[in-house]
């Protein structure tokens, strides 16, 4: 064999070898950029998760503060019905947040929800309608300004599903200030 042949051959030889080392590096590329997709994506879904942890832990901050503050007044809310539905309604004054915390509250009927409500002397003020939890069970939060003395009751009302602009029954659980 002739010096050209050997290297018409080595030449044929190297070219295959360097294809077939381009499409493992290919490959290979193919793989890494399919790893750090992945990884990006759960890198997203981890800060995600991080800002949702951290809008739950503020919102039980600003919770545990509208019920500790200096300013915060607390009114017991009770009834005299045989399993006594009860609650506290906590008004943190500087801030004007109102949290009420209910207790052995029933079911409210079909259609039907409860409604919480602050009184002043001029107005029934709608601070939110809710349903409780299987245990009877209920925390209401809501943000309205009054002055120190501008509160004369709490009440809670059955009403409509939709809620009421006012009451539309006799309060089965009232708090006078």
């Amino acid at each position: 064999m002739s010096g050209s042949r050997w290297l018409a051959i080595a030449a044929s030889v190297i070219a295959v070898v360097s294809v077939g080392a381009l499409m493992q590096v290919r490959g290979e590329r193919d793989e890494l950029r399919s790893v750090m997709q992945t990884a990006a994506a759960e890198r997203g879904a981890r800060a995600v998760a991080l800002d949702s942890l951290r809008a739950v832990l503020t919102d039980r901050e600003r919770l545990i503060t509208n019920l500790t503050g200096e300013q915060v007044a607390v009114m017991n809310v009770g009834s005299s019905d045989i399993r006594s539905p009860s609650g506290r309604m906590f008004w943190d004054q500087q801030h004007g947040a109102w949290t009420f915390v209910g207790h052995h509250l029933p079911a409210p009927k079909s259609g039907r929800t409860y409604q919480l409500w602050l009184v002043t002397p001029t107005a029934k003020i709608s601070a939110g309608t809710f349903t409780p939890d299987a245990a009877g069970r209920a925390i209401v939060r809501a943000s309205y300004v009054l002055p120190k003395d501008g509160l004369s009751a709490i009440a809670v009302t059955d009403e409509p599903a939709a809620g009421s602009a006012q009451p539309t029954t006799e309060p089965f659980l009232v708090a006078t200030s």
